[in-house]
């Protein structure tokens, strides 16, 4: 349920990062940009969400796999995965161009959006698809959008996110590598526990201001999280207490504070923080490290409210299940179908009535994407538990995206 109301606020972002960019895109200290540092801007701080997908991520992965004793059938299954609905959803993009063409540069052009102008620098060409979705996107990331870039990288030329696919794929890269920090620590820990915590302790200080502390966070709340504790039972005190889930909510809101904040401007200390000589890696930027604060807040006092437990109504049930093909699946709804309708509807309704329906047109793409690729992803899990030589778990899903 929690990764499924996440990805949703990653749409919220990119429809009105599109068709309301006076809004979303405005400079910071202008009058568009003001209500952006206040709460009525948590719905679209897909940022923050991102972020909390990792935690999700780490927490999660740890409970799969403490059960699993070979490591090559864990990282095979967990690259396929990732990199599986991956390539579909390039492959759903590559159609999009086909179809709609770059209706997002001209329509970008008559809205002033940046952010929809920036996109699809690349033609139909269905063999960079395969190597966007199974190579770019899962193991290597983008220039400016991975840690890769970060470094002096001496293999294949990393791709600009203006030339992806689906640019928002920058995530699975850093959710792969996560991924295997988590691995390596479910091992340690079953194979020489006392080395584990140092490990941790160790781990905090090098990941203090990067996107795999949240993983690290996810991996160390899997243990602790009340009553549910891997073989812990839960107690009295904790059913009882109204104490530890008070708290939690209250760390959500000032995760959700402390995200919105960065749209007016960074906190000094995050920017110290990550312009510091220090032993660590690197921040991605200084404005996702406050975003990454905020996500990591967020994700602790959910924990600690629900224990771990995503509400069990169906329709977030649901919302859970189809949290990853979401993610993945509307980015060519926005930048292709959506902007053509746009494109195509202004000179006819006017201005507000075609962005409506352009937003409209978005989320019916949308729609048939998450469709087809509920089927990429369901195939994906299937053939991971097989390689892992394990059955079906309830509740065995996640990440940035996907479990």
């Amino acid at each position: 349920m929690i990764r499924g109301v996440a990805a949703v606020q990653v749409v919220f972002l990119h429809l009105a990062s599109a068709y309301w960019p006076e809004w979303i895109l405005a400079p910071s200290g202008s009058t568009g940009a003001t209500w952006r540092a206040t709460p009525l801007f948590v719905p679209f701080d897909g940022y923050s969400a991102v972020f909390l997908f990792f935690g999700l991520s780490g927490f999660v992965l740890t409970r799969a796999w403490s059960g699993d004793s070979s490591v090559l059938p864990v990282v095979v299954g967990r690259y396929l995965r990732l990199a599986l609905p991956a390539l579909a959803a390039c492959l759903l993009a590559w159609v999009a161009m086909r179809l709609f063409g770059h209706p997002n540069l001209r329509a970008g052009e008559v809205l002033a959006s940046s952010w929809l102008q920036g996109s699809w620098d690349l033609r139909p060409n269905l063999p960079d698809v395969f190597r966007d979705g199974l190579l770019d996107a899962p193991l290597l990331g983008y220039d400016g959008a991975g840690y890769l870039s970060k470094y002096d990288w001496p293999g294949p030329e990393l791709r600009s996110l203006t030339r992806a696919w689906v640019p928002l794929l920058w995530t699975l890269s850093l959710e792969f590598q996560g991924a295997m920090l988590v691995l390596a620590l479910v091992r340690l820990r079953q194979s020489f526990p006392r080395l584990w915590l140092p490990a941790v302790a160790g781990l905090l200080v090098v990941l203090v201001r990067s996107a795999f502390l949240c993983f690290l966070l996810g991996h160390l709340l899997s243990f602790v999280s009340p009553g549910r504790a891997p073989g812990a039972a839960r107690t009295t005190a904790t059913k009882n207490t109204m104490a530890i889930p008070l708290l939690g909510l209250l760390l959500v809101s000032l995760g959700a504070w402390i995200g919105v904040l960065a749209e007016g401007g960074v906190a000094a200390a995050i920017g110290t923080l990550c312009r510091a000589e220090l032993p660590a890696l690197p921040c991605l930027s200084v404005y996702q490290c406050q975003k990454m604060t905020g996500g990591m807040l967020e994700f602790l006092g959910l924990v600690l409210a629900f224990g771990g437990v995503a509400v069990r109504r169906p329709i977030l049930l649901a919302l859970g299940r189809w949290s990853f093909p979401l993610y993945l699946g509307h980015w060519p709804g926005v930048v292709a179908a959506g902007a053509a309708t746009y494109l195509l509807l202004q000179p006819v309704l006017g201005e507000v009535p075609a962005r409506l329906m352009a937003c409209v047109t978005a989320l019916a793409w949308t729609a048939m994407a998450v469709a087809l690729l509920l089927r990429a992803d369901g195939f994906a899990q299937s053939l991971s538990r097989v390689l892992r030589g394990r059955p079906r778990r309830v509740g065995e899903g996640g990440a940035g995206h996907p479990g």
